[in-house]
């Protein structure tokens, strides 16, 4: 929580200001540009990765078969994300104050967790019924 913590009030918070202080772009832009920059720098990319990639070896898979489970689902996952997560940090940095902003951001994360098990179980049928195939 702590990382989490300094990198709301902190890092997105405070850089973001000090550019819209220097004048290189309008504060107003400032909720979009802390979206665009949560979405497409901070999060997505080593997130979705290193999710399917835990998720793979913790179920016993080879890293050969966890590579290509990391491989099928990295987009599905990165457009699910940008679509669930872009609206919700756009609302998230507009409209939440900083000191709630983690809380809210905890709360959504509920429905995106429920989403991940739901492709992990359809990843585990599809692996199922691959196997069953190669072995009849």
């Amino acid at each position: 929580m702590c990382s989490a913590h300094v990198h709301y009030t902190y890092i997105i918070d405070q850089a973001m200001h000090n550019l819209s202080g220097r004048g290189l772009f309008a504060a107003r832009f400032i909720p979009l540009a802390k979206t665009l920059t949560e979405l497409f720098v901070y999060w997505f990319y080593f997130t979705s990765v290193l999710y399917h990639l835990a998720m793979g070896l913790m179920e016993g898979l080879s890293l050969p078969d966890t590579l290509k489970r990391v491989k099928r689902n990295f987009w599905k996952t990165c457009t699910s994300g940008w679509l669930y997560w872009g609206p919700a940090n756009y609302l998230n940095f507009q409209f939440i104050p900083v000191r709630h902003q983690l809380m809210f951001m905890n709360v959504l994360s509920i429905g995106w967790t429920t989403f991940l098990s739901l492709l992990a179980a359809k990843n585990r049928l599809l692996e199922a019924a691959a196997q069953k195939d190669k072995d009849s």
